[in-house]
């Protein structure tokens, strides 16, 4: 069964971003996770694509 969560605020710098995040990699322990990253800025598609420093 396919389920939904969305994660929404008009205002900007309540942390849509990091829930959405941290709630993909946690249901993503479960089965398949898919994060859409709606805002124009693409501060979550960014998390996931950008090399890690080390």
């Amino acid at each position: 069964m396919t389920k939904y969560i969305a994660v929404n605020n008009k205002k900007g710098g309540t942390g849509k971003t990091s829930v959405s995040c941290m709630l993909a990699v946690y249901l993503s322990r479960f089965g398949q996770t898919c994060l859409i990253d709606s805002d124009e800025s693409g501060n979550a598609t960014k998390r996931f694509t950008e090399e890690i420093e080390e």
